[in-house]
C-alpha cells in the first residue's frame, strides 16, 4: 500500500480492527504508561477516561499500530506491588510469613494468583521487601495498592514488627579519643 492510500485506509482498517473485539467498553487499558478505561469505541476514535477524571480521545489508528495492554483481559489480573520494611531486629522468616499471610488475606486480592512476599534488598535502615497481590480490577490498582499498604502495615503492627526510621551514626574524630558530646 502507498502513502496516499495508508493515510486513507489506515484509520478506518483499523477501526474496524478495534471495533471488531480488540477493545470494548469497561476494558482497562495501559496507553503511554498511563492507565485508561475505554468508554466509547467508534469507528474512527476511541474515547478513554483517565484516572484523574479527564477525557481522551485516542484515534483508532494509534491503538491499533501501537503495543497496547489491555489490562482487563490479562488473565491473572493485574500486579500491584507494594515496598515495606522490617528492623534487623526482627526475624525475616518471620516478617515474610506474616506479609505472605497478609497479602493472601487482602480483601481486594484476585482469588486465583498466590501473593508474593519478597525480600528485596538489606537497606540501611532494615529489611526491604517488596509484596505483589494480583487484583481483579485494574482501574482500581491505585486504591487498591493503597489499601494493600494499609493491611500490611497493621500485619506488622499486630505482631510486633518494627518499622524502621531512618537513622544515621555519627562518629567524631579528635584528639581526644575518649572525648564525648555533652549537652
Amino acid at each position: 500500500m502507498h502513502a496516499p492510500e495508508r493515510r486513507i485506509l489506515g484509520p478506518t482498517c483499523s477501526g474496524n480492527a478495534v471495533a471488531e473485539g480488540a477493545v470494548a467498553p469497561g476494558d482497562v487499558l495501559s496507553i503511554e504508561g498511563e492507565i485508561v478505561q475505554v468508554q466509547v469505541v467508534g469507528m474512527r476514535t476511541t474515547t478513554v477516561l483517565t484516572r484523574r477524571n479527564e477525557t481522551l480521545t485516542v484515534p483508532n489508528y494509534e491503538l491499533a499500530t501501537n503495543t497496547l495492554r489491555n489490562l482487563s483481559k490479562s488473565p491473572g489480573g493485574y500486579w500491584v506491588r507494594v515496598v515495606v520494611a522490617h528492623s534487623y531486629e526482627d526475624s525475616s522468616t518471620e516478617a515474610g510469613r506474616i506479609l505472605h499471610d497478609a497479602a493472601r488475606a487482602f480483601a481486594g486480592r484476585a482469588p486465583n494468583c498466590e501473593p508474593r512476599a519478597l525480600m528485596i534488598e538489606l537497606g540501611d535502615n532494615g529489611v526491604l521487601w517488596r509484596v505483589e497481590v494480583a487484583v481483579a480490577n485494574p482501574w482500581r490498582a491505585a486504591l487498591e495498592e493503597s489499601e494493600l499498604r494499609q493491611s500490611l502495615l497493621l500485619a506488622m503492627q499486630n505482631h510486633g514488627l518494627t518499622v524502621p526510621f531512618p537513622q544515621l551514626d555519627v562518629h567524631v574524630a579528635g584528639r581526644d579519643s575518649g572525648a564525648s558530646i555533652q549537652e
